[in-house]
């Protein structure tokens, strides 16, 4: 490089769009590095291009906000060569650290659009529609700080429009509706695309995706988007509500403001344990591992609260929904099957009221039958035993009463059934006017309530597995399985060759529509190894140091999976009496594999020793 531009000399190029590249550059002016957008050479001379990098250097400089990147300089219009200077972030996009790290927990996809709305929050305040939101435009500083940038088609407010007729500038996977429509664009469309955004990092998936650019744009125009827990089960219900109303078609039934959009979203990073995301982001984009492992200690106690306090107040589904992710988090967590049994008693409980509440009704309803029937006269009891075919030896008439008009509970009275004498002829007596079906329906005894019919349930399993309901397995190795289980809770196991199982209490309801459970196995199981060695060599994995040969005999070396992963391949360095054999060995999730090693083929090498690190397996391999 080294071409120099007025008083910057270009370094680097960092990359390049439809109408600019972008260099790493040295302000020699001010001795700093900066970032230089310069328009491409085809642009020079077009007088839009030059007016649209003028709009984004007018737009930015006007904003200052620790989240958005600032602009330092910019060429002119009337420039031979256009060009804006910027902030120099030295990191990763927010697309290219979520292709190679997922953004688990979903708490954290929460929190990063915290931030990125606190940005828009500023832009919007300041008049100025960013209208091109998305992770490639999203950075992420080397120290974890997140910088909006690029605002090369934002849209000053009460500004001249300058959008091409017929065109439509901006990506169209998170392009909002209205844009696609060319109706008035307000700081709400930039909502909407950052909605995208947020569905984005917590299922892994576009919400909108299509074969061809005209089928994406009427997905979105009609707002046909697969549910986001569908997608992964574990987002919570709040979370999906705040994915729903940001992505609402019709933007009046949006969030109004960004800063409403935060205060929602403040509601989930908080009920899911997050500090405040200034503070835990920079940690999470650092060690994502580690911070997760901590989350999980801490989340899990919260969400056993948090179910403790559901069941306090009677929300048996809230408190169902916290302790599922108490169980994904920690399956043994020791206060877990209390809160189960809880559930279920309640569920009994419900059940109980539910068929109490069915025969209540059915009272009712002969109750008024009874009233109807007020006028009606009953000859005797003989008649409603005649009607039975029961008729005693020596039947005595009785005068009927009239029954009340309003009767709390029917009288049931109980029938004897009395074989007549082979002698005396059984005497059938027909009434002068036989009482209406309904008063004899209410005279027989009541049958005992039915129980409530099973219902249906669909699971889901990703990628797939075993369906185990309260002990029994009722579905093998599918993706997708309808079971008929009896309302009430049930406690459901999901079971999979390589993934770790996942637990669940489901709640079936006695009414409505069938029930769906969705579950991702993608926490891999761990593997274990075995080094078999005549002497007693030292073992590393992956070059670190797990113990001696001896030891893994007595206990095997743990070898944790990444996530959605059945095999790896690990290298074995094995070490002793001054030798080395290195060994490449695949490994299956859930294996304990015991790999023979000849030291007599080994390079000789200085013999090294190390202390073996204190290490845990871990319940989860997020």
């Amino acid at each position: 490089m080294g071409h120099v531009l007025d008083h910057y000399t270009l370094q680097e190029e960092l990359g390049q769009g439809g109408m600019s590249v972008v260099y790493r550059a040295r302000d020699e002016v001010l001795q700093r590095d900066v970032a230089i957008k310069v328009l491409h050479p085809f642009l020079a001379d077009r007088q839009d291009a030059k007016r649209r990098l003028a709009r984004e250097a007018r737009a930015v400089a006007k904003l200052r906000h620790p989240n958005i990147l600032e602009v330092y300089g910019f060429s002119g219009e009337e420039a031979e060569q256009g060009y804006i200077s910027m902030e120099l972030v030295r990191g990763e996009t927010l697309k290219q650290f979520s292709e190679r790290e997922r953004i688990y927990p979903c708490e954290v996809a929460a929190a990063v659009t915290w931030v990125v709305a606190g940005a828009l929050e500023h832009a919007h305040l300041s008049g100025v529609i960013h209208r091109d939101v998305k992770p490639e435009n999203v950075m992420i500083r080397q120290d974890g700080v997140l910088k909006l940038m690029d605002f090369g088609i934002a849209h000053v407010v009460d500004a001249a429009h300058l959008t091409i007729t017929g065109t439509l500038q901006g990506s169209p996977a998170h392009m909002a509706p209205e844009v696609i429509e060319g109706a008035d664009v307000d700081p709400r469309a930039d909502l909407f695309s950052l909605g995208t955004v947020l569905f984005w990092l917590a299922t892994g998936q576009l919400p909108f995706t299509a074969k061809t650019p005209h089928a994406l744009l009427k997905k979105i125009v009609e707002g046909r988007y697969t549910e986001p827990q569908r997608i992964n089960p574990e987002i919570s219900d709040r979370l999906a509500g705040v994915i729903r109303k940001v992505m609402a078609k019709d933007p009046n039934d949006r969030y109004a403001s960004a800063a409403e959009l935060r205060t929602a979203l403040q509601a989930v990073w908080e009920e899911g344990g997050l500090e405040d995301p200034t503070v835990s982001l920079p940690l999470f984009f650092k060690q994502p591992q580690k911070y997760r492992t901590e989350w999980a200690e801490v989340a899990a106690n919260r969400f056993v609260a948090q179910a403790q306090a559901h069941l306090k107040a009677g929300d048996r589904v809230k408190a169902l929904g916290a302790v599922n992710r108490v169980l994904a988090l920690r399956p043994n967590h020791p206060e877990a099957p209390a809160i189960m049994k809880r559930i279920e008693r309640g569920s009994r409980v419900a059940g109980r009221v539910r068929i109490a509440l069915g025969i209540g009704a059915v009272l009712g309803l002969a109750a008024a039958a009874v009233g109807v029937a007020r006028m009606v006269e009953v000859k005797s009891e003989e008649v409603a035993q005649a009607q039975d075919g029961l008729m005693s030896e020596a039947p005595t008439p009785v005068t009927p009463e009239p029954r009340p008009a309003t009767v709390e509970q029917p009288r049931v009275k109980q029938q004897v059934r009395v074989a007549p004498r082979a002698e005396t002829p059984v005497r059938q007596q027909t009434p002068a006017q036989p009482p209406p079906t309904t008063v004899a329906e209410v005279t027989r005894p009541q049958p005992a309530p039915e129980a409530a019919a099973n219902r249906p349930v669909t699971f889901r399993v990703d990628p797939w597995g075993d369906v185990e309901v309260d002990g029994q397995v009722l579905a093998r190795g599918k993706k997708v399985s309808q079971l008929m289980l009896a309302p009430g809770v049930h406690r459901v196991r999901f079971l999979h060759r390589y993934a770790q199982t996942e637990e669940r209490m489901v709640d079936v309801p006695a009414e409505g529509g069938p029930t769906e459970v969705n579950v991702q196995l993608h926490r891999a199981k761990p593997a274990y190894l075995t080094v078999i060695a005549a002497e007693d060599p030292d073992v590393f994995v992956d070059g670190v140091y797990k113990g001696t040969a001896k030891d893994s005999e007595r206990t095997p070396i743990l070898v944790n999976l990444p996530d959605r992963t059945s095999q790896v391949s690990v290298k074995l360095r094995v070490r002793g009496d001054g030798k080395e054999a290195v060994v490449e060995q695949k490994i299956t999730a859930g294996e304990t594999l015991r790999v023979p090693v000849k030291m007599e083929d080994a390079l000789p090498v200085e013999p090294e020793r190390r202390v073996l690190p204190v290490e845990e397996p871990s319940e989860t391999l997020e």
